[in-house]
C-alpha cells in the first residue's frame, strides 16, 4: 500500500462520508456485539483551564483494532486554533498490521455529530421543527447538518453562544443553507426549541430544567471529563 493510500486526510473523509449513510451505519453498529473498549485520560494545566488528551482503543475481535488520540486544548482559541486535534490508526484485527491512518479531527466531528443525530432521530418528537444550537465552536456546523439529515421536519435553527462574534460568524456561514438566526436570550430560546444540541467547553451549568417545555429533546455533547455534559443541564 502506498503512503498516499495508507493515510486518509480530512478532505478524503469529508468527500467520502455523508451523514445519511453514517447515521444508518452507526445504528447498525450499535445493534451488534460491542467491541472491547479501553480509555486513558491525561490532563495538564493549560492556558485556559485544563488541557486533556484522551486515548481510546477499541478491538472488534477478528475484524479490526482502532486507536484514537484526541487532544482538547481550550486555550487554543486565543491563537485562532481549533480546540480539538485528533489522529486515528486502524489495524487488522487478526494480524495486528496497521492498515490505515485517518485524520482523527474530521472523524471526530462527523462521528460525534452523527451519533447525536441518531439519538435525536430515535428520541426526539418526529414533528420537531425548531432546533437550538447552544455553542458556536467547531462541532456546531456538523451538529446542525447532521440533525437536519436525521430530523427532516426541522425548519428553523437558532444559535446561542457566549461569544457573539463566534455566534454571528457561524450564522453567516450557514445562512445560505438553513433558516438560521442568532439569539441573545438563552432562556427564551430554550423554551422555543423542540430539539436542543449543546456543545460547549463550559464547566458551569447553562440550561435550567424549568426552562424546558414538555417533549423537548436535549442533546448534550462532550463527555470526555467529569462535570460535562451533566453540569450543562
Amino acid at each position: 500500500m502506498s503512503k498516499s493510500s495508507f493515510h486518509l486526510a480530512s478532505d478524503d473523509i469529508y468527500r467520502r462520508v455523508h451523514f445519511s449513510g453514517l447515521i444508518d451505519a452507526l445504528r447498525r453498529m450499535h445493534q451488534e456485539t460491542p467491541a472491547e473498549v479501553q480509555d486513558m485520560l491525561l490532563d495538564q494545566p493549560g492556558v485556559e483551564g485544563t488541557d486533556y488528551s484522551l486515548i481510546r482503543a477499541a478491538w472488534q475481535k477478528g475484524s479490526a483494532i482502532g486507536v484514537k488520540v484526541a487532544n482538547i486544548f481550550p486555550g487554543n482559541r486565543q491563537s485562532d486554533l481549533p480546540a480539538i486535534h485528533a489522529a486515528y490508526v486502524l489495524f487488522d484485527g487478526e494480524t495486528g498490521v496497521p492498515t490505515r491512518s485517518i485524520d482523527g479531527t474530521a472523524l471526530t466531528y462527523l462521528k460525534t455529530a452523527a451519533d447525536s443525530a441518531l439519538g435525536s432521530r430515535l428520541l426526539a418528537r418526529p414533528d420537531s421543527k425548531n432546533m437550538l444550537m447552544v455553542g458556536a465552536g467547531a462541532m456546531a456546523p456538523y451538529l446542525i447538518e447532521a440533525h437536519h439529515c436525521a430530523c427532516p421536519e426541522l425548519s428553523s435553527v437558532r444559535v446561542w453562544n457566549r461569544s457573539k462574534d463566534r455566534r454571528d460568524e457561524l450564522v453567516r456561514a450557514l445562512e445560505d443553507r438553513y433558516a438560521i438566526s442568532a439569539v441573545d436570550d438563552l432562556s427564551d430560546a430554550v423554551a422555543w426549541a423542540d430539539l436542543i444540541s449543546c456543545a460547549t467547553m463550559t464547566t458551569e451549568p447553562l440550561l435550567r430544567g424549568d426552562w424546558l417545555k414538555e417533549g423537548v429533546h436535549v442533546d448534550l455533547v462532550g463527555a470526555y471529563r467529569l462535570g460535562r455534559p451533566c453540569r450543562s443541564l
